[in-house]
């Protein structure tokens, strides 16, 4: 929540990442664990006060949620502040899957004349010191536009020290006070961490493959492995994203539907039903879908490589679905196509 009047210092060891921090919050929303929700608000307003300058959809993004929480609160009043403070800095500022439930607030936001005001700061500050207003380097005084606003103060190459959170109301000219230092300190100068997550999956799915089908006798009984192969593989994989670059060792088992598996055994061929390996997945994360190459073991004695579709399309739920198309190696069978579909849960560890 927004603690007005109240300055984050850059001075911390360590900047959060605003983006993960929003992420996070808008996770807790979907699932209306509002506490949680609030404290990672907490931790994005701090991270707002170091790093880099975030961009104004990024703040729009921070107020929005804010306004959430108090919506959902009960405090219609500040929400609609919030609101009305992430539509001036973008239009298209939402919760997805909550539209009707902000509705009635976000047209009360849009409704109204807004007043002006402005934003100036003591002591005054001289280059390389800048001053920017939800996002944007002014100059001061700077003229605002009522309501609520970011003020963050940065260095000349946008590293920044200090960020308040600031209520300007209709012909109101409000001073920002700071202790900063005459020049900026090099030391102590804070980025923004490259945002890092960690997600376990277990998946359930269903996986085909089209090759040549094979006999063997094995200890008096003959074993047939069919031209299709279907199987129900069970994974469990644990996917470390480090900014849109992720990596996801897995390991799977599952039972072959119909026939059995057979392969080359010394001193004689050998035959199973059960299929288990291990393998790595990486890629990069665009928007909400993950898109990579994966590859690895497949026991008995076959190797395999795919490109990798994961999709996560339900808002509330922590479910992804991916879609694995590649080729299946194994002695004397060559190449074998295959295609796969995976139901998981993953659970956010961090």
């Amino acid at each position: 929540m927004i603690a007005l009047w109240t300055v984050l210092s850059a001075a911390s060891a360590a900047c959060p990442s605003l983006i993960a921090e929003l992420d996070a919050a808008e996770q807790a929303l979907q699932v209306f664990d509002l506490p949680a929700a609030e404290s990672y608000l907490d931790n994005a307003e701090a991270a707002m006060a170091c790093g880099t300058l975030p961009d104004k959809t990024q703040i729009a993004r921070f107020f929005f949620l804010d306004g959430a929480v108090y919506q959902f609160n009960g405090d219609a009043t500040s929400a609609i502040e919030s609101y009305r403070a992430a539509l001036k800095l973008d239009a298209q500022a939402g919760l997805d899957g909550f539209e009707s439930a902000v509705a009635d607030l976000v047209v009360k936001a849009k409704e109204g004349e807004a007043g002006t005001g402005s934003v100036d700061v003591s002591p005054t500050l001289v280059e390389p010191w800048k001053v920017a207003v939800d996002g944007a380097s002014v100059a001061l005084p700077a003229p605002v536009m009522e309501g609520l606003h970011l003020v963050q103060f940065t260095d000349a190459e946008g590293a920044v020290f200090e960020g308040k959170i600031i209520a300007v109301t209709s012909g109101q000219a409000v001073v920002v006070n700071h202790e900063l230092p005459a020049t900026p300190p090099q030391a102590e100068r804070v980025r923004n961490p490259v945002a890092t997550s960690g997600t376990l999956r277990l998946g359930f799915g269903a996986s085909l493959a089209a090759g040549q089908a094979q006999s063997a006798t094995v200890d008096g009984t003959t074993f047939r492995e069919p031209s299709v192969k279907a199987s129900t593989p069970v994974s469990l994989g644990f996917q470390v994203g480090v900014g849109p670059v992720f990596f996801e060792p897995e390991g799977h088992f599952g039972a072959l539907l119909d026939g059995h598996y057979l392969t080359e055994g010394s001193p004689a061929p050998e035959a199973t039903k059960l299929a288990w390996g291990f393998g790595l997945n990486a890629g990069a994360t665009v928007g909400k879908t993950d898109l990579g190459v994966g590859g690895g073991t497949l026991f008995p004695g076959r190797f395999q490589g795919y490109g990798l579709a994961r999709l996560r399309p339900f808002k509330r739920a922590p479910v992804s679905l991916a879609l694995r198309a590649g080729v299946r190696s194994a002695h004397r069978l060559g190449a074998e196509p295959m295609v796969g579909l995976t139901v998981a849960y993953d659970l956010g560890l961090f």
